[in-house]
């Protein structure tokens, strides 16, 4: 699981094996510093062969929330 906190993601981790019985991974990652993705990919390729999934919770921000031109 990548994440910028530790703490944040130990609970999620910690529910996701409460919820199937597997266990996740901890990755230090914050996707705004690129040298912190590197370095997560890095590890992740380390210890794992195989990425099942990806979940990202970042809002994309369209051309409109950026102009604030709604009408």
């Amino acid at each position: 699981m990548a994440a910028r906190s530790r703490e944040r993601a130990n609970v999620a981790i910690a529910d996701l094996e409460k919820e199937t019985g597997r266990a996740a991974i901890f990755l230090q990652m914050d996707l705004a510093d690129l040298s912190s993705v590197k370095r997560a990919a890095a590890e992740f390729l380390e210890k794992e062969q195989q990425l099942n999934a990806l979940f990202n919770s970042g809002r994309v921000v369209d051309f409109f929330d950026r102009c604030n031109m709604w009408y």
